[in-house]
């Protein structure tokens, strides 16, 4: 039921969970408010109609207004929290840098994409290498470079700029990485990275937007572990731990997952089915060769008709 006074409406709109609620329902709630407002002080017999356009004041007239997005979405966030805290509701946990950003683990496809590194230590080596095995476009800006990226530099494996950093540096990059040991370097290169680049501060990765985890990969199976900046060396620990785990035998399992999940994906299975074998396909069973070999017989046979 709609809220029948000023103070109930006020209520409802500072009570909710905001973040919780669409945009709809928050223009619903605000509508509540201006119409009690409205008869809170000009009576309840009057129309609900504004004094000079005429325009009703019911949700119809409102559904034009849009609310201000960015604006409504920090304060939303701060005010849920007061809400969660008064009713003891716990909120997800976060993973903050910063003031209050947060990190989110994704997978990014850097094939023909430019990276630029600057610095030529131990540090911009190990950026190097991933970035060649991802397929990138590397340039390393370094006056000097170790003994490694010397090598490297011979084999013309990457650009070399040999110079100290100037913007112009990388104001084409996808990718920059401030690998320099002067930290005062590494916060001007930050400064004037292009707003559209990742950008990783080898030395505090909180003032740039990447950061890099931990991790190992084994054919198609890569797994990554982060402290968020509290401990890379408990993170590379966790990795160490965990490819012991996780060994060669994985690749080729999770190859065999692959191709599986490409075949059910055929129309001769229905969903029900397709997600029935998905879970099926994790037994411990399938871990062995001959049961491998038997359920993709099975999915190969049933797309040519043969299989029932």
């Amino acid at each position: 039921m709609p809220p029948e006074s000023l103070g109930e409406a006020c209520g409802v709109f500072y009570c909710e969970p905001l973040p919780y609620l669409g945009e709809m329902q928050l223009k619903k709630c605000l509508g509540a408010v201006f119409q009690c407002a409205y008869r809170h002080f000009f009576g309840p017999d009057q129309p609900e109609r504004c004094p000079r356009s005429g325009a009703p004041l019911r949700m119809p007239a409102l559904a034009r207004f849009r609310l201000p997005r960015k604006r409504w979405k920090g304060s939303v966030r701060a005010h849920s929290r007061k809400w969660q805290e008064a009713r003891g509701v716990s909120a997800p946990d976060k993973l903050e840098r910063g003031s209050g950003m947060v990190w989110v683990p994704v997978m990014v496809n850097l094939d023909g994409k430019q990276a630029v590194v600057i610095g030529g230590g131990k540090v911009a080596a190990r950026r190097f290498r991933l970035f060649q095995e991802a397929g990138a476009c590397v340039t390393v800006v370094s006056p000097h470079l170790n003994d490694e990226l010397q090598v490297l530099a011979q084999q013309r494996a990457f650009i070399w700029k040999q110079k100290t950093f100037e913007p112009e540096d990388i104001r084409e990059a996808d990718v920059v990485v401030a690998a320099t040991n002067d930290p005062e370097t590494n916060s001007r290169i930050v400064t004037h990275a292009p707003a559209q680049a990742l950008v990783n501060d080898a030395g505090h990765a909180g003032s740039g937007n990447l950061a890099f985890p931990a991790f190992f990969q084994k054919g198609r199976l890569s797994i990554s572990v982060s402290t968020a900046g509290a401990s890379p060396k408990l993170a590379s620990r966790i990795v160490n731990e965990l490819s012991r785990h996780y060994d060669t035998n994985y690749a080729q399992y999770v190859d065999f997952l692959y191709e599986c999940r490409q075949l059910l994906k055929q129309p001769q299975f229905s969903a029900s089915e397709k997600s029935e074998w998905l879970e099926k396909l994790l037994g411990e069973a399938y871990r062995k060769p001959e049961k491998q070999q038997e359920a993709l017989s099975f999915f190969r046979s049933r797309m040519q008709g043969t299989a029932r």
